[in-house]
């Protein structure tokens, strides 16, 4: 931040801002030899308080989230400032508008001039935010601050103070001003307040000789004030505080703070960091404050900007590029690195082999009590921590070793009464919380659903569908539209394929056939993102001498009819066919598990359109007697 060296600099502390669009507000007054403020005509006017450091500024309420202050205040040497670092303050700090305390979590200050926002844990929607001109500062206008600066008799005043003043010059980042009646000069604690002209904030107050001061000798007379007129879209960039956050594998969860003035936002993404505001780069326009950009593949960094629009079409405000990656099609990453692994569960005792991408490694016990006693083990990330865990199903009981990346924990009774010996059960994210939940077809034809708390299933069991899976078929679940949310579908024993799509409360679809004949009796069918487009689509594995794998792709509302020879030659004979990404690059790929007395273990990679030669990535893993994760086995 530079100024006139012979400008002292007033402690200060920050506040934030938002866009020119964002609010109407009074003019405010400050000061020395000022009049005590009208709070009712500026509500906005905020006081900062910073820590242990006992420092105090001034500011104004911009948007609900944002208080617009001097950056020098966030110094971490008052006497020594420079200008702070982006993020949270480097003490403790509270701005208090209108009677109303929040915490300050996070400053932004501009890189050319003595201004920063301040932004608050919690939004102040009770208070109207001052408003932003149109116009830029002229020589000799006359102005107004406010702040909660020293008085010529107060050290530390209870209330805050207006002063007027007349603009002496303006520069492009700064105005100086000069008091227009004797004694009126801005003080310590002032330092952040609004400067208004004709009730809009043109600038926040900055420098000041001081004189008239408390405790100040000085006789020079004027104030130094940074601009804000000419950054209102750098403003409005940190008003549309936009978040993106990894909903599923498929999908990309974007959420903002709302913007005053704004009929519709637009939605831009790009895989790099500049994100061009064109046509090209459009997802679409919304008049929410959220938005699913679904049909992702996994393990992709997207960045993202929006745009705000008045009802005229106008744009009136852009936030700030955001970064968010999808999570990898995983459902046996135990470790969470990104890549499938394979588990064995033989009675209670449970071992895993890690992939490195290129071969699972040695095998070692995960734990000695997880799928005893006949319970049939699933896997699934139920803790939304990236790391796949364990759920057995015995008869209605459901427990739940949760995996901490070396070994599994402890199984904890998850449920009691969820997935009966007559159910068929599955695990997908339902409602695309990020947490896998549990999904149970009865041969009724009704589908049950509870769903993940982090540490326990809900005790509410869901009927999400009565009339799904009656005939004899395979039912499991998938993400088929790529909305970022677990859809079911079952493998009918004459070949159709049923699906039905979650709308996050419910599955939605009847009798949808997605495909005519594929896995009929005798074949045993899977699911997986096997070109990495954010679908999931579905494999067939005929086993027998051929050992032929077909695949057909998801097209989002039904299954390409046109089935894929994939591979001619993969999981012969009895063996157990599964499905995982093993080497981490997005696209699904296909293992056998040979049992016997070989217990060899292939791994087919998928190329995008067919799946390469299997190669041998285990040489002894899964006896007869164990079971294999992942697998498409029933």
């Amino acid at each position: 931040m530079t100024r006139p060296e012979h400008f002292r600099r007033l402690t200060t502390m920050a506040a934030t801002v938002t866009s020119a669009a964002l609010l109407a507000t009074v003019p405010a007054h400050a000061v020395s030899g000022g009049n005590v403020t009208d709070t009712g005509a500026q509500p906005y006017l905020a006081k900062i308080d910073i820590g242990s450091d006992e420092v105090t500024c001034s500011g104004a309420l911009l948007a609900p989230e944002w208080v617009v202050t001097s950056a020098a205040c966030f110094a971490a040497v008052p006497s020594q400032p420079e200008a702070p670092e982006p993020g949270a303050p480097h003490t403790p700090t509270t701005a208090t508008i209108g009677g109303l305390q929040r915490q300050v979590d996070r400053i932004v200050p501009r890189d050319d001039r003595d201004v920063a926002l301040a932004h608050l844990a919690r939004p102040v929607t009770s208070i109207e935010p001052a408003a932003l001109p149109t116009t830029a500062p002229a020589q000799g206008q006359a102005v107004q601050t406010s702040g909660y600066g020293r008085t010529a008799d107060q050290w530390v005043p209870d209330q805050p103070r207006t002063g007027e003043f007349t603009i002496g010059s303006v520069a492009t980042g700064a105005v100086n001003l000069r008091g227009t009646a004797a004694g009126t000069s801005i003080c310590k604690g002032d330092a952040g307040g609004p400067v208004l002209r004709d009730g809009q904030i043109i600038a926040v107050a900055g420098g000041s000789h001081q004189s008239g001061c408390l405790g100040e000798t000085s006789e020079q007379t004027g104030a130094t004030a940074a601009r804000v007129d000419n950054i209102i879209d750098w403003m409005a960039a940190q008003a549309i505080d936009l978040h993106a956050t990894p909903a599923t594998k498929n999908a990309i969860n974007l959420s903002w703070t709302a913007l005053d003035g704004a009929a519709a936002y637009g939605v831009f993404t790009a895989t790099t960091e500049t994100v061009a505001l064109i046509e090209d780069n459009k997802l679409g326009e919304t008049g929410e404050t959220a938005f699913t950009h679904t049909r992702l593949p996994a393990g992709q960094a997207r960045y993202y900007r929006v745009v705000a629009f008045d009802s005229a079409g106008a744009q009136i405000g852009v936030s700030t590029t955001v970064r968010a990656t999808t999570p990898t099609d995983t459902r046996t990453d135990f470790n969470g690195d990104g890549m499938d692994d394979v588990a064995a569960f033989n009675g209670p005792t449970t071992s895993v082999a890690l992939s490195d991408g290129q071969g699972f490694g040695s095998a070692s016990q995960w734990s000695s009590q997880l799928a005893g006693n006949g319970a049939v083990p699933m896997s699934g990330d139920f803790n939304g921590d990236g790391i796949s865990d364990v759920a057995t199903f015995n008869d209605g009981e459901v427990n739940v070793a949760l995996s901490d990346g070396t070994a599994f924990r402890s199984r904890q009774l998850w449920h009691n009464h969820f997935g009966l010996a007559s159910q068929e059960t599955a695990v997908g994210d339902v409602n695309g919380d990020g947490l896998d939940d549990l999904v149970a077809f009865d041969p009724s034809g009704d589908v049950f659903v509870v769903f993940s708390e982090g540490d326990q299933f809900s005790i509410d069991v869901h009927k999400w569908h009565d009339g799904f899976a009656t005939d004899t078929g395979s039912p499991t679940t998938g993400d088929f539209n790529g909305d970022g949310r677990d859809d079911i579908i079952v493998f009918n024993d004459d070949g159709k394929t049923h699906v039905s799509l979650s709308d996050g409360t419910r599955f939605v679809q009847t009798g949808s056939i997605w495909h005519p004949l594929f896995a009929p009796t005798g074949e045993i069918p899977a699911v997986g993102d096997f070109n990495g487009d954010g679908m999931d689509d579905i494999v067939t594995f005929l086993r027998g001498d051929t050992g032929d794998v077909y695949v057909s792709l998801s097209q989002g509302d039904h299954f390409r009819d046109d089935d894929q020879l994939w591979s001619d030659f993969f999981s012969i004979e009895d063996e157990w066919p599964g499905v995982g990404d093993f080497n981490g690059d997005g696209k699904s790929d296909v293992v056998t598990f040979t049992r016997g007395g070989e217990a060899q273990v292939y791994v087919a990679s998928s190329a995008g359109t067919a799946f390469e030669e299997g190669t041998p990535w285990h040489g002894s893993f899964v006896a007869g007697a164990e079971v294999p994760l992942p697998s498409a086995q029933r």
